[in-house]
């Protein structure tokens, strides 16, 4: 029996890799920053994050993942969205280059 590709003809593949899978646990964050939610864009918001030589990064994406905003924050500055998004949900990060430090859903009205 041969292979015939018809209209009605539906061929599956399935494969499976334990690194494509993703995990089912929740990331780890220390979850220092204090920060009004819903945000009104400009308030200043403090994040107690460990002191760094190097700058962390500040970002803001939409909920399709595009990025809206993003920034260098250092330990121990005060902190605030200086773009004005359009009013929706948003989501939070900050992170350095080996670590997430905050992860938010944030309101922006």
């Amino acid at each position: 029996m041969k292979w015939e590709n018809r209209g009605f003809t539906q061929r599956h593949t399935h494969f499976w890799s334990e690194a494509i899978l993703n995990d089912v646990e929740e990331a780890r964050t220390f979850n220092n920053c204090v920060i009004p939610n819903p945000y009104p864009t400009g308030t200043y918001f403090f994040c107690d994050l460990p002191p760094s030589q190097n700058n962390y990064q500040l970002e803001l994406h939409d909920m399709l993942g595009r990025p809206v905003y993003r920034t260098d924050v250092q330990s121990g500055q005060a902190v605030s969205i200086d773009t004005r998004p359009a009013p929706g949900v948003y989501v939070l990060r900050i992170h350095n280059r080996q670590q997430l430090y905050h992860l938010q859903r944030l309101i922006i009205h």
